[in-house]
């Protein structure tokens, strides 16, 4: 068990891009249900407006209350917010990175980061890999989960 302190950082690796939503949407449902708060952020707006829909529909059993940041009603008290790469980053429990892209620039804010290793691409792999060492570098236990 990791002590409460500690800083941790999950990487799943994800080795088939029509895997990646599910698995995003996976493990935004597993904090949600393990009462845990979620920033999920994503590259753009319109990636927002897809996780939007895909936490209503990717599983038949389950509702994931959530709203986007900078929506002109966002709801701050939603458990999981998406939010936008180019939007200020919402400080809940858990960062979910989805963006597969640069490191977040407020990352040192959040104690637990769900990341994801793009093995699919060899430029996504590279960014995975930086954001790896970057949260590495800032003390972060690191694990990895194989999908």
């Amino acid at each position: 068990m990791i002590a409460s302190k500690t800083k941790l950082a999950q990487f799943v690796q994800v080795n088939d891009q029509n895997l990646l939503d599910k698995r995003v949407c996976q493990w935004a449902k597993n904090c949600y249900e393990n009462a845990k708060t979620v920033t999920l952020r994503v590259e753009s707006r319109r990636a927002a407006e897809k996780y939007n829909t895909l936490l209503w529909t990717f599983d038949d059993m389950s509702f994931i209350p959530h709203s986007i940041a900078g929506s002109p009603s966002p709801n701050i008290v939603d458990p999981v917010i998406i939010c936008p790469a180019e939007n200020d980053m919402f400080r809940h429990e858990i960062l979910v990175e989805a963006t597969g892209g640069n490191i977040c620039a407020d990352f040192k804010l959040f104690k637990h980061i769900i990341d994801f290793a793009l093995l699919y691409d060899d430029d996504l792999k590279q960014k995975s890999r930086k954001r790896y060492k970057a949260y590495q570098s800032a003390g972060y236990t690191m694990k990895m989960i194989k999908s």
